[in-house]
């Protein structure tokens, strides 16, 4: 799991990068956007009203994954790599 959280630092930053350097966020339009969002916001809101914070932010204790910063960390992966490869034609 701290692979993929290294892998996001990485490519979220290059992305971030990129963006600053165009002047403006682009993010490409793809069909799972809103209900990765809507996933995103349910799992915030439950972050906010649960009684395990640590649990609710990084998920169970031993693995450190299913919480809001792995869910954060995925978005990041998401965006970054679809912006990325939809310059290329597969």
């Amino acid at each position: 799991m701290f692979a993929a959280y290294v892998a996001a630092i990485i490519v979220a930053t290059s992305y971030l990068l990129y963006c600053f350097a165009k002047g403006k966020i682009e993010v490409s339009h793809n069909p799972f956007l809103i209900p990765f969002l809507a996933l995103i916001a349910s799992a915030f809101l439950s972050t906010i009203f649960s009684i395990d914070r640590f649990t609710s932010i990084f998920g169970y204790q031993t693995r450190l994954n299913g919480g809001l910063l792995s869910l954060l960390c995925y978005f990041a992966l998401f965006v970054s790599i679809t912006k990325f490869f939809a310059k290329f034609d597969v």
